[in-house]
């Protein structure tokens, strides 16, 4: 655990906080943040592969200053895709790690030694959406059953994330279970596509008829005029992803043992974000804001209220959620076998939520 030593200015606040307490202002701001000041500091560098709703928890715990409650420094770093934090996290250079939960499990498969914190997301967030016209063509319209949408697939482009990523999971496992006449690699096109925003162009030039991204790509898409919705997996319309842990934060042993502390305090403000988050989305949603502050209004709140029911309540990590993914992943070319209740940290989970800081 790394904390640093009170310096003299510490003894100080913490003399002026207890002058605070003395004179009857506990309850003011002034005591509150004397209290805080007072407070060892303790520091996690934590890794983000984007700026993505799929972290949006975490986010809202930084954002809304929730770590900062906690006494925790938090240095945040983007170190690209999912398994570049991975690396970064077994190298020892970041403390956490924000990422998909596919490249945890396919860590823990080769024996590297990868711990899952808590979720960010427990529904599948990367929903199907696609061009009006091709909808059109195809004689299907977005509220048609699931087989049905499933089998109008065939002979379109359709855009994942990348060769054996978790959306061309999905994809290959919507055919087998609902159109299993459809061979993926024959009877239609599937185009990996990594960047959003080369989505969103190849889709509005009609290179693309359809995509499985997280928000808020398809609702920068539908704001667009072009797209509509076509299959939504946050909202439930794939039983078999329902309660899937998707994303979530990683820790590793050595962080385990060197952190508890600030793991703990990270805990306690992703659970207060999740509250949030349920309770009052449009103040959530402003707390994440400075990470994207770019994005049009209109697009930010239509994907924050499609985000609530991808948010778990609590920050114990479902077992049944991770193994969700790993029967997903069934449907890829490579077979895990995994102990998924030795993945979880939840009993320093379960510790956290039960003490104050």
């Amino acid at each position: 655990m790394s904390i640093m030593k009170w310096p003299a200015s510490g003894i100080l606040r913490t003399i002026l906080f207890g002058l605070a307490l003395s004179t009857g202002f506990a309850d003011s701001a002034v005591a509150q943040q004397a209290m805080a000041d007072a407070r060892p500091k303790l520091k996690l560098t934590v890794a983000i592969s984007s700026a993505s709703f799929a972290w949006l928890p975490y986010l809202v715990a930084d954002g809304a200053g929730y770590l900062k409650d906690e006494g925790i420094e938090v240095q945040n770093v983007s170190i690209g895709t999912n398994t570049a934090p991975i690396a970064a996290l077994l190298g020892g250079s970041v403390d956490v790690a924000a990422v998909g939960v596919q490249a945890a499990l396919a860590a823990a498969a080769r024996k590297q030694h990868i711990r899952v914190l808590a979720p960010l997301t427990t529904e599948f967030t990367a929903v199907m959406f696609g061009r009006k016209d091709a909808m059109a063509k195809a004689g299907i319209k977005p509220d048609a059953p699931l087989a049905e949408r499933v089998r109008a697939l065939k002979g379109m482009r359709v855009a994942v994330c990348n060769s054996g990523c978790s959306t061309d999971l999905l994809l290959r496992y919507l055919l087998a279970t609902y159109a299993p006449e459809i061979n993926p690699d024959r009877d239609l096109q599937i185009v990996p596509i990594l960047e959003a925003g080369s989505v969103r162009a190849s889709m509005s030039r009609g290179l693309i008829d359809f995509a499985l991204f997280s928000p808020p790509v398809p609702q920068r898409a539908i704001a667009d005029g072009y797209a509509a919705p076509y299959i939504d997996t946050i909202a439930g319309e794939v039983p078999a992803t329902k309660g899937m842990v998707f994303s979530a934060l990683l820790v590793n042993e050595a962080s385990l043992k060197k952190n508890p502390e600030a793991l703990r305090g990270l805990v306690r403000a992703v659970a207060r974000a999740m509250k949030l988050i349920h309770e009052d989305p449009a103040k959530a949603g402003a707390a994440a804001r400075k990470f994207m502050p770019d994005m049009d209004d209109q697009v930010w709140n239509a994907a924050m209220r499609q985000m609530v029911a991808a948010t778990p309540k609590s920050p114990v990590v479902s077992v049944e959620g991770l193994k969700k993914f790993g029967d997903l992943m069934s449907y890829g070319p490579v077979k895990y076998k995994l102990d998924y209740a030795a993945l979880p940290v939840n009993d320093l989970v379960e510790s956290a939520l039960k003490t104050t800081p």
